[in-house]
């Protein structure tokens, strides 16, 4: 009985990894949200927890990039923003920042926790979202 507790112990510590690992493979690749024109963010999440932002347009006056982790757990996708003094005005957007998925039409899209309210009154929009280039036909502008 002792042994077959110690498996299930075993094998429930090496299921979480697995499973976070293959959410994480499943959400990677390039998303973007904005208005086209004053703010527009391009953000990237690979399937090593690793993520890459970067911000342009008239807003923030130049480029601006910031690398740091993400994760998902139970549903929600966390961002952990690298310290860099530079990027302080990217950084302090991420921080403390979740997201949740969504499908529109089949196509995944991340929704920050401060856009839920502007999602769920105007829809899927580049900016009440981010959205891989593959929804860009539903993904209004």
């Amino acid at each position: 009985m002792k042994v077959a507790v110690i498996a299930l112990c075993l094998l429930a510590a090496c299921a979480g990894p697995q499973v976070n690992h293959a959410e994480r493979t499943a959400l990677a690749g390039d998303y973007y949200s904005g208005d086209g024109l004053g703010w527009n963010l391009s953000l990237t999440l690979e399937a090593d927890g690793v993520f890459r932002c970067n911000w342009h347009g008239c807003v923030v006056g130049s480029d601006m990039n910031l690398v740091g982790d993400w994760d998902i757990e139970g549903g929600t996708i966390s961002f952990t923003p690298l310290s860099d003094a530079d990027e302080a005005f990217l950084r302090r957007y991420f921080e403390d920042k979740t997201a949740r998925t969504a499908k529109v039409e089949g196509n995944t899209v991340l929704i920050f926790a401060d856009q839920e309210d502007f999602f769920a009154r105007y829809g899927p929009s580049t900016g009440s979202c981010f959205s891989r280039d593959d929804a860009r036909d539903v993904v209004s502008r």
